[in-house]
């Protein structure tokens, strides 16, 4: 059975934190504040994650093309790391998560993990570093997360740079230059704090419903968005003031220059009791009640964190500075969120029961919906309004009443002919196509048309995975 199907409809519209900078969708007005808490780094399923730590090594990033199994002698790389806090004191504690992966096929020895504090230029096999760490064997294909906790930051303030040097002897690889990772950090004179935006994502009705949200809302209607705050510094930070801001709308990156204290041009927000913990701990919290302008069209929103520079002290960097291009929608728009249960049976045949639940703004009929017992080479891009009219796919008649917001339709679809069963049953993925005619249109189509004349019409894809 398959509890779940996993959406592979594309996020649309930019959704880094960094420049590129950060997300969703935003606007004018402002009515009410709340705030929530979190212990560790929140992780619902909408939210935009920045990496913690920069790039990836270069050994890691020649890895990254097209998916292929581990295979061959063992190869050790040191993917990337976690530093806590970013911004450490000279001489104060410093805290990594260096992740190791074993992109061949057999089991690595145990090897040695050299790490030094500031060390900008390349090691020879061989080389001692402030600390030598023991790697465990990790399988092939597999990785391990090495916990450093026993590094101080060099004293003095200014520019350094981390390095590990994992396999150091050069007993798998011979060429060093394959096995280490630098990553540079800011070292400060004393403690102090260092907000940075971890996530921003919408919170519809002023407070967060797990939905993805495309970048859409209906004109004159008010929203909430929600922040995901990290303190990557050695001291307490208070969030502050959030203030709004317009730029000239663009369909690329747009700049933002204001001073500590500018007035906002649309809404402020205090958060000023708001404390966020160091050394990487999150907080959450929630503005409510902003407001879309009345005329349907593209906008793009800016904003910072501290605006008014209580802990930041100056907003010369994007970690706390947020982008958002969004549309105003010229009518309601329904989208769907869709799961889906496969059951087995005696005949060799499949059942797929297949749920509709209406997240968008606006009434919509899902129209017709198309399943596929096994169709592991289909790719989204490969998806059109006539791939269910492809061979292998069965549909059931549309659903042409209109499904109102929040409410959900099932639709069974039985007799699907089952691929062959195998000893012992292996998992299988079956295509979910709603709206496969394309007969309704959606937010994330009209989002995702915005360099057409027009919505970008095409089915919701999902898959449901079973065992037979």
């Amino acid at each position: 059975m398959a509890p779940a199907a996993r959406s592979l409809r594309a996020p649309i519209g930019p959704r880094g934190l960094r420049p590129p900078p950060p997300l969703p969708l935003l606007l004018l007005g402002l009515v009410a504040i709340g705030a929530a808490t979190a212990g560790a780094a929140p992780v619902p399923s909408a939210i935009v994650k920045r990496p913690a730590t920069g790039p990836t090594s270069i050994a890691a990033q020649q890895q990254q093309g097209a998916p292929q199994a581990a295979v061959g002698p063992a190869r050790l790389f040191v993917d990337r790391f976690n530093i806590r806090p970013r911004s450490p004191a000279g001489g104060g504690p410093l805290t990594i998560d260096i992740t190791v992966k074993n992109f061949g096929g057999d089991k690595s020895p145990a090897v040695n993990l050299q790490v030094w504090v500031d060390q900008p230029a390349f090691q020879a096999c061989g080389a001692t570093g402030d600390l030598t760490l023991r790697v465990p064997p990790i399988p092939g294909g597999g990785e391990r997360i090495i916990k450093v906790r026993k590094l101080k930051a060099p004293q003095g303030a200014g520019e350094r740079v981390l390095r590990a040097f994992v396999d150091s002897d050069c007993k798998l690889n011979p060429i060093p230059f394959l096995t280490q990772f630098a990553n540079p950090y800011t070292v400060t004179a004393v403690p102090v704090s260092r907000l940075s935006l971890a996530g921003v994502d919408w919170a519809k009705n002023g407070r967060y419903e797990g939905v993805f949200w495309f970048n859409a809302v209906l004109p004159s209607k008010t929203f909430g968005i929600r922040f995901d705050v990290e303190n990557e510094g050695s001291l307490d930070a208070k969030v502050g003031v959030i203030k709004f801001f317009q730029v000239a709308a663009s369909p690329g990156f747009n700049s933002l220059n204001f001073s500590c204290g500018a007035t906002a041009e649309f809404a402020t927000s205090k958060f000023k009791s708001v404390v966020v913990k160091p050394d990487g701990k999150f907080k959450t919290v929630v503005v409510k009640g902003l407001r879309a302008p009345a005329t349907p069209g593209w906008r793009t929103l800016a904003g910072a964190l501290d605006a008014d520079c209580g802990s930041t002290k100056a907003l010369t960097t994007a970690d706390t500075i947020f982008y958002q291009d969004y549309l105003v929608l010229a009518e309601p728009l329904p989208e769907w969120r869709v799961t889906t249960i496969v059951t087995t049976k005696p005949d060799n045949t499949l059942v797929f029961k297949v749920t509709i639940q209406n997240v968008g703004l606006g009434p919509g009929a899902p129209g017709v919906v198309s399943v596929a017992p096994d169709t592991t080479a289909l790719q989204s891009a490969q998806v059109s309004c006539n791939t269910s009219s492809t061979a292998g796919f069965v549909s059931a008649p549309a659903v042409t009443t209109p499904l109102q917001v929040g409410k959900s339709v099932t639709v069974t679809i039985s007799g699907v002919p089952a691929p062959a069963k195998s000893l012992p049953p292996i998992e299988r993925e079956g295509t979910v196509l709603v709206d496969s005619k394309c007969q309704t249109v959606e937010i994330s189509e009209a989002v995702s048309g915005r360099d057409l004349n027009g919505p970008a019409l095409g089915p919701n894809l999902s898959y449901a995975k079973y065992k037979i």
